[in-house]
């Protein structure tokens, strides 16, 4: 919406001229920039998965994103002895603690001697027996051998819902960085999921470039972007408006933003 007062005000009062909408550009940019799809990576066919990245830790370039069952978990204090004794209670039935022993130990070596990390080595045997996207919906139970492990979980999962029946989108939040119970994050995700964030400016007779004219960016003060509300608004700005200036945009600002 554009609102103004005067187009040619009388001497000695100021020309304001009000632009208020939904920024659905910079809804883009930072859907792009704090939600990483995870590659190859569906909701049971029905969606792409996502992580969130919040900002400190917000990289273009990626790179975070789990990629198999046990990026799921935090293998940092789990010893060899560990995984072979969770893949002996996993497989009982079709594998005997002396076979789980050699199937353990024989990836000290790559097959030509040569040694390397018994992790990444049984990395391939998780990801062709751990579905991702079951052990992201389900957790442990749905691989038996990160069950046994009983590793922490990195991550926590977000059913983000929108404002139709139905709508709904899967973001998976770092436990490090932001806990399960924390709502503030939570409803974060959820608006740049499903909202855009407020724009709005005040020109102050004629704006920016113009002979003693001048532009507040309102949007600058608020706490959120994303959660308008007129007085807030007003009230955030208001060490930066005169008193007509605020009285002005207590009669103008809409209650509601449109895009």
């Amino acid at each position: 919406m554009f609102v103004t007062n005067h187009t040619r005000p009388p001497a000695g009062v100021s020309a304001f001229a009000l632009s208020a909408s939904r920024d659905t550009c910079a809804a883009q940019e930072d859907f792009i920039q704090y939600l990483e799809p995870l590659p190859d990576v569906t909701d049971g066919g029905r969606g792409q998965v996502y992580l969130y990245r919040p900002e400190s830790d917000a990289d273009p370039q990626g790179g975070h994103a789990p990629a198999i069952g046990s990026d799921l978990y935090d293998m940092t204090n789990t010893t060899r002895r560990d995984y072979r004794n969770a893949y002996a209670v996993a497989y009982r039935d079709q594998s005997p603690l002396a076979d789980a022993r050699e199937i353990i130990d024989a990836a000290k070596s790559d097959g030509g001697g040569i040694p390397i990390d018994w992790q990444e080595a049984h990395a391939v045997r998780l990801a062709d027996e751990c579905n991702l996207w079951d052990m992201i919906k389900n957790g442990g139970e749905s691989c038996a051998l990160i069950y046994e492990l009983a590793a922490p979980a990195r991550y926590t999962l977000h059913r983000s819902t929108g404002y139709s029946q139905g709508e709904s989108l899967n973001v998976l939040i770092s436990a490090d960085e932001d806990p399960k119970n924390d709502e503030g994050n939570l409803q974060h995700i959820d608006h740049l999921v499903w909202d855009a964030p407020a724009y709005i400016t005040l020109d102050i007779d004629g704006g920016e470039g113009t002979d003693g004219g001048e532009t507040i960016d309102l949007t600058d003060a608020m706490p959120d972007r994303y959660d308008y509300d007129a007085a807030a608004v007003i009230a955030a700005n208001k060490g930066r408006l005169t008193a007509p200036a605020a009285r002005f945009l207590t009669e103008n600002l809409p209650e509601y933003l449109s895009e």
